[in-house]
């Protein structure tokens, strides 16, 4: 979910700038899967190094109603919440698919504190475990025996459980290993080639601690005044091309750093396959930061009762799909600024690229509100539906459409649109297009927004 990039490189053209940037970290992500495509078993070890509270910028953001009340209170929130309480990762479930998780991190307090990121992975088989640790204390695991999958669940006092799973006949094991346990997992996939903005800053050169020469890959996600105020920097080794830091980096701060510590092939895993050592124990967490994973925060391809059970606001959608489009998916997912609340992607791929994505969530309404408040509508709708599209329209369709971009495939287009609506409820919907709807097209689109409570379509 990360937008607003663009490439950067001292010397040649535009394209050839974007073009190396883009070429180097492919070259880096070409590296990480051969280490899985290797025979025997490749162990991996990461270290996710949490730096200290005294040293970093921002605090741990709670889950409370304390909403923000402008894009840029809500903006500074989002980043501080992904730094100090989110970090996206990935684990497998029994039918296959990927379940989105989310690892909360607690603040580091004066000492900080390192997370151990363990993993094995037969490239035979498709067999792997993973086990993620702090103080050597288990909080994590999920695996794969050739048979079962394998997955923890953790109680209210900290104390993990395995829980096994019959795979079902649809299971595959992970097709590309490196996209489910390597050190850039889920960041290749929102990177391609023919985006009109590539997502890099800046590359430079440099060292790591024990004196390896890098490139360092600078990339973020602008604020709507076109400030990169949060940033990541991937620091790729210029002897094998691997990828061996990923540092956050808020106000020129290093708020954590993701560094690969070991990769080696071995005979047989330090655990059982099964993690047959983790089921024996049930210990309590020794004192220490609290680290857990949180599942789902997305769902994809949700249905309409689905949003209307979850969401805690009045939700809409469109009663026929846009006439241009051909398929539509709900995606529900974590609303990042308001934790606790869910919010909801509506989203419609189309045939001629002009992709329609709906954003609903407590933030937005919360927020938005505020200035529809102090502009005038382009359009009212005899629904009730206030359209407003004046502001950052870029910039919010752009987060929007990249967003969704798992489901509409394509990047955001340079004539995208977007605008924010004041609902009958009071509600914000946001819409992004990627691309232009003539005026009719806009106001056949308002005019057919149901509430999803109300909605015949399923």
């Amino acid at each position: 979910m990360y937008a607003g990039w663009i490439g950067l490189i001292k010397n040649g053209s535009e394209n050839e700038q974007i073009m190396t940037g883009y070429n180097l970290f492919e070259r880096a992500c070409a590296a990480e899967e051969m280490l899985f495509s290797k025979k025997g078993i490749i162990h991996i070890v990461n270290h996710i190094v949490v730096q200290p509270a005294s040293k970093g910028t921002i605090s741990t953001v709670e889950e409370s109603d304390d909403v923000p009340k402008t894009p840029g209170e809500a903006y500074d929130k989002l980043k501080s919440y992904l730094t100090h309480n989110g970090l996206p990762m990935c684990s497998l479930q029994a039918n296959g698919q990927m379940r989105f998780d989310q690892l909360q991190l607690p603040k580091g307090d004066k000492q900080g504190y390192t997370i151990t990121d363990e993993s094995w992975y037969d490239s035979v088989t498709g067999r792997f475990a993973r086990i993620m640790r702090v103080d050597e204390k288990p909080f994590f695991a999920n695996s794969y025996d050739g048979e079962f999958l394998y997955s923890s669940e953790s109680t209210t006092e900290g104390v993990l459980h395995i829980i096994k799973t019959q795979t079902r006949e649809t299971f595959k094991p992970p097709q590309n290993p490196a996209e489910f346990l390597g050190l850039t997992a889920g960041f290749r996939s929102q990177i391609k080639e023919e985006d009109i903005e590539a997502p890099f800053k800046e590359i430079t050169e440099g060292t790591l601690e024990n004196g390896t020469k890098v490139h360092i890959i600078k990339s973020g996600f602008a604020d709507p005044c076109g400030e990169l105020r949060a940033y990541w920097l991937f620091k790729i080794r210029n002897d094998d091309n691997t990828c061996a830091e990923m540092e956050f980096v808020i106000g020129d701060t290093s708020q954590l750093v993701i560094r690969r510590v070991k990769s080696e092939i071995v005979n047989q895993p330090a655990t059982s396959w099964n993690l047959a050592e983790l089921q024996s124990k049930e210990e309590r967490p020794t004192e220490g930061p609290l680290v857990a994973v949180k599942p789902n925060i997305v769902i994809p391809d949700v249905s309409v009762r689905h949003m209307v059970e979850k969401a805690d606001y009045e939700t809409y959608l469109f009663n026929s799909d846009p006439p241009w489009t051909v398929e539509r998916q709900i995606i529900d997912c974590l609303d990042p600024p308001s934790p606790g609340h869910r919010m909801f992607f509506i989203c419609h791929r189309a045939k001629d690229g002009r992709h329609v994505v709906m954003v609903q969530s407590h933030t937005y309404n919360q927020t938005l509100i505020h200035f529809t408040k102090m502009d005038t509508p382009v359009y009212t709708s005899p629904n009730g539906f206030k359209v407003f599209g004046s502001g950052p329209t870029k910039w919010y369709s752009k987060i929007l459409l990249t967003s969704a971009r798992s489901f509409i495939k394509d990047p955001p287009a340079e004539d995208r649109t977007g605008y924010v609506l004041e609902s009958p409820a009071g509600t914000c919907p946001s819409i992004a297009i990627n691309g232009q709807l003539t005026d009719q097209e806009l106001h056949d689109l308002i005019d057919s927004l149901v509430p999803a409570k109300e909605y015949q379509g399923e």
